[in-house]
């Protein structure tokens, strides 16, 4: 997964679900976003990583994000699906 940033970005890729820190107490499946390059741990801000399911409706579609990445984790801002 990408290093931090702190700038607002625009991405574009497909989003699918994923087993997230495994082998750890927060083990989950959680969401990303798979570019041709990289995956970003999709997350919505104030919202709870473990059980938002918001993202389910975009499940294996292509979407562009954009928002700004912290600690591998894209936080989106806006969403635009291009299927």
């Amino acid at each position: 997964m990408k290093a931090s940033n702190n700038a607002k970005i625009s991405i574009t890729g497909t989003v699918k679900k994923a087993l997230l820190n495994e082998g750890s107490r927060n083990e989950h499946v959680g969401f990303i976003l798979e570019t041709k390059t990289d995956q970003y741990r999709l997350r919505r801000l104030k919202e709870n990583p473990f059980s938002d399911d918001f993202f389910l409706d975009y499940l294996n579609k292509t979407i562009t994000i954009e928002g700004f990445v912290h600690n591998n984790q894209l936080f989106v801002q806006s969403i635009e699906s291009t299927d």
